[in-house]
Parts: structure tokens; C-alpha cells; sequence
């Protein structure tokens, strides 16, 4: 239920819809949550997802973060126990 105008209620869709249409999502899916852990390697999933964004050669952390943020893009990593999930959400011209 929309509570603002009905011009407003327009607007707003057609800025969400515009929007959807712009907007990328590049999803990687990894099955390697806590489940799959053994023993001998516990804190490996932990250590996957703390991993995402980290200095590589060639750039350091700071020079991957100004380079997602000047772009509009967002780079994020989730896990749970079956899985890793790395999302980078960007607009559709640079994906």
C-alpha cells in the first residue's frame, strides 16, 4: 500500500523498475560452509569469507575498495554452514 501521492506512487515505480533494469548481481556460490570442515582444518570457512576483498599482487585492499566504490559496485561475502556466497552488485555497464 503506498501512502505517498499517486504521482509520487508512479514516480517511485518507475524509478524501482528503472533501476532493476540497470543493476547487476554477479553471484558465486561455494559448498564450503562449516559442514564440510574436518578437524583438521576448522576455521577454513571463516577464513574464506574474511577473505574477500583482501590485497592481491598487484593491488593492495584500499586500492580494491576505491576501484568497487568509483564504480558504484559492491562487493560482499556470506556463509552459513553449507556455504559461501560472494555477491558483487555493480550497474549493468561495467559488469
Amino acid at each position: 500500500m503506498c501512502i505517498l501521492q499517486p504521482d509520487m506512487c508512479a514516480i517511485c515505480a518507475f524509478l524501482f523498475n528503472t533501476l532493476k533494469l540497470c543493476l547487476r548481481q554477479l553471484l558465486i556460490l561455494c559448498r564450503a560452509g562449516t559442514r564440510y570442515e574436518t578437524p583438521d582444518n576448522l576455521g577454513a570457512a571463516n577464513l574464506l569469507r574474511s577473505c574477500a576483498g583482501l590485497a592481491t599482487k598487484c593491488h593492495s585492499k584500499f586500492a580494491i575498495t576505491r576501484i568497487l566504490e568509483e564504480s558504484g559496485a559492491s562487493l560482499t561475502a556470506v556463509s552459513d554452514r553449507d556455504s559461501i556466497i560472494y555477491t558483487l552488485e555493480c550497474l549493468q555497464e561495467h559488469l
